[in-house]
């Protein structure tokens, strides 16, 4: 089974995903992972192009998306599910996706949006702290740590990201409306979109999506 999760920034889709890719037994792609890997070096001048790009919340590259997802799918098994998190962004990546799963004799299952609007947005962002060494999230609000500002996997201290702040957030909603919002309409002729309630509280997104989950062939 391969899904995606599609949305605006910050809706839950990278919280939701962890909690079902695991129930499922799906791999978890999260693209913005993969690039965020990619910054990690200083002294990598791609790397940190990418960086800025994120961090002022503008799109990366396609190519360049494509080839670490391609590299990624590739070193799976073929029973082996993926559900992707925050990609497809743009009509183009969606097409491209099309295509890689064509290539690799894959097929996407379903899509599920999750809907949220821009006040909803604002208040998941300001709210949101993740750790620096693991990568978990958490909301201090929606998923609060067991320790206040403190990882409950690593035990390290959280931190707020570079691209949580409102000139990025503004960007990145721009961005959103402008390139990923066709999306809904290019998977609804599809047959592929589902809808779900995004400004709920997570135990019961996540219910909405096992029942989603179990009733896709």
């Amino acid at each position: 089974m391969n899904i995606v999760f599609l949305g605006v920034p910050s809706c839950g889709k990278g919280t939701q995903a962890e909690f079902v890719s695991k129930k499922f037994d799906l791999v978890h792609l999260s693209v913005g992972e993969l690039l965020r890997k990619k910054t990690e070096d200083p002294c990598d001048p791609l790397g940190q192009g990418i960086k800025e790009k994120i961090n002022k919340g503008f799109l990366v590259d396609d190519t360049l998306i494509m080839q670490k997802i391609e590299s990624f799918i590739s070193g799976l098994s073929s029973d082996e599910g993926i559900l992707f998190d925050g990609f497809p962004r743009s009509l183009e990546q969606a097409k491209l996706l099309d295509v890689l799963f064509l290539k690799l004799g894959r097929k996407l299952d379903c899509v599920i949006n999750f809907e949220l609007d821009d006040r909803g947005v604002m208040e998941k962002i300001s709210g949101r702290r993740s750790c620096p060494e693991c990568g978990k999230s958490y909301h201090i609000k929606f998923n609060p740590s067991k320790i206040e500002n403190t990882c409950d996997g690593c035990g390290s201290k959280l931190i707020i990201r570079q691209d949580d702040n409102n000139e990025s957030v503004n960007a990145r909603l721009k961005a959103y409306y402008s390139f990923t919002y066709p999306l809904i309409d290019y998977y609804s002729n599809q047959n592929k979109l589902i809808g779900i309630d995004a400004n709920q509280d997570i135990e019961s997104i996540t219910k909405n999506i096992e029942n989603i989950f179990i009733k896709t062939p």
